[in-house]
């Protein structure tokens, strides 16, 4: 069928791994492409006798939380793991009584919410990072419970170093261009700061690496935004 991939929906039967921005380039550990319908039925079995009953909100956002982070891990097929989650949780959530839930929130945050699954399922402890689902529950708060946490992309960088990258969005001349002028070229970048090409390329790649900014479509036709 046109606009359809020939292995849409079909259960990898292959290992993967995903070179990750917000890993600097590492990979989460997918379940084993040998285990994947046990895995997911496990996954599957454990939530439908989890009981919901005494738990406050918070607790049960964090709980879905955990529940769609294991899902999402299991990465059952080749491509489009991250969409299939967020169209499931849609309809579980709507199943659990959240009848108001809908796409938009997904839509707008797309990358955050796969960055926030990303970050809840990668640790490396020889580097001091540890596996977290602050930001996923930041975002199901947000969804959930009508919360308005800020979802920044950058802050999910394993090596996001607050106080720098905030001075640097305030103060940095370049970024105050990028803010007034999206679609502003590199060689404009260099003449209206009076820069060499390469210095502002330097730049612009350290801004990248740092989750500051990032290029929305072609490098001709795109535009630069800041996370």
């Amino acid at each position: 069928m046109k606009g359809f991939y020939p292995h849409a929906g079909k259960i990898r039967t292959y290992n993967i791994t995903k070179a990750e921005w917000v890993l600097n380039g590492e990979t989460v550990i997918y379940a084993s492409a040998e285990n994947l319908k046990q895995t997911l039925d496990y996954d599957f079995a454990q939530e439908k006798i989890f009981s919901y009953k005494g738990l406050n909100k918070q607790q049960i956002v964090e709980h879905i939380a955990h529940f769609i982070s294991y899902l999402w891990q299991i990465h059952i097929f080749g491509e489009g793991n991250t969409r299939t989650t967020a169209v499931f949780l849609i309809k579980y959530l709507r199943k659990l009584g959240f009848k108001q839930i809908n796409n938009d929130m997904f839509a707008r945050h797309s990358w955050f919410f796969r960055n926030a699954l990303v970050r809840a399922n990668y640790e490396d402890l020889s580097q001091g990072i540890h596996k977290t689902d602050v930001f996923l529950i930041r975002f199901l708060s947000n969804l959930l419970l009508g919360e308005n946490h800020m979802l920044r992309n950058r802050e999910m960088h394993v090596h996001f170093e607050p106080v720098n990258t905030q001075n640097e969005l305030v103060n940095d001349p370049l970024l105050l261009l990028i803010q007034e002028q999206p679609n502003i070229t590199i060689k404009q970048i260099s003449e209206i700061l009076k820069i060499s090409i390469s210095t502002a390329k330097r730049r612009i790649q350290a801004f990248k690496e740092k989750g500051v900014i990032y290029r929305e479509g072609s490098d001709k036709t795109g535009i630069w935004k800041l996370k």
